[in-house]
Parts: C-alpha cells; sequence; structure tokens
C-alpha cells in the first residue's frame, strides 16, 4: 500500500490545524514540512508537534530552497545556503522529522565543484547531529 503525505506548501494559507485535519480526513500518511512555509509564516512548532501527535501525522521537512545554492559563485549565496539549510536541519528536530529533503543547488562553472563539495559535506556534518536523516 503506497503512502501519500501532503505537501504543505499546497496548503499555503491555511492554518497547521487545517493542514492537520486534510491529512486525518483523507488518510494521509503525514506531511511534508516545507521549512521555508513553516518560517514564513511563524507556524507554532509546538502546536505542530501537537497536531502531529494527535492525528499521528509523520512528519518529514523539505529543507529551504529558493533562492538558495551552495556551488554559487558568491561566496555569500553559499554562506546563506548553508545557514537555511542549518536551519531547516533544526526545524526538523525540533518538529521530530523521520527525514530531510535538500537541494544543492547547480554550480555555476563546472570548476567550482569544490564549493558544492565543501557546502555538502558542511551540511552533511550538520545533519549528522540530528536524529533524522538526510536525503
Amino acid at each position: 500500500m503506497k503512502r501519500l503525505f501532503l505537501s504543505s506548501k499546497l496548503m499555503w494559507s491555511a492554518p497547521l490545524q487545517d493542514m492537520a485535519q486534510v491529512v486525518q480526513d483523507n488518510q494521509l500518511a503525514g506531511i511534508e514540512v516545507w521549512a521555508q512555509h513553516f518560517f514564513y509564516h511563524q507556524y507554532d512548532k509546538a502546536a505542530y508537534r501537537e497536531y502531529a501527535s494527535k492525528f499521528q501525522i509523520e512528519t518529514f521537512v523539505h529543507s529551504c530552497s529558493w533562492d538558495l545554492n551552495l556551488a554559487s559563485l558568491n561566496e555569500e549565496i553559499r554562506q546563506a545556503s548553508v545557514q537555511e539549510f542549518v536551519a531547516s536541519l533544526r526545524l526538523a528536530k525540533e518538529l521530530g522529522a523521520a527525514e530531510v529533503t535538500v537541494h544543492p543547488g547547480h554550480m555555476t562553472m563546472p570548476f567550482h565543484r569544490s564549493w558544492f563539495l565543501l557546502k555538502t559535506g558542511t551540511l552533511a556534518w550538520y545533519s549528522s547531529l540530528l536524529p533524522c536523516g538526510l536525503i
């Protein structure tokens, strides 16, 4: 049997309670929480954990990815990307997420591969400190 999840960004303007209700009403396995969505709306983490427990919602987190690029030519973009990914990992830990999805971006130029690998390694190190998997 397939396990289906609701992507939180599909309910961009909805409160957490409505998302949890949709998961329950449609017998979905859980929610893929988009970190950018969660941060933008300043959702309450304790309230999310309460709904997740009440409705038995499994949680995955989709890390921030909009406007980010670990292999950017611009060092400040690379640094900001790491900061946003780390914030996403922290959110995953606080929500009790099983996994975190990361889109590492793209290499501006092929010779920037070392920057990409360095920043990806940084993410792997941060994720090793948390109880959730990085995919």
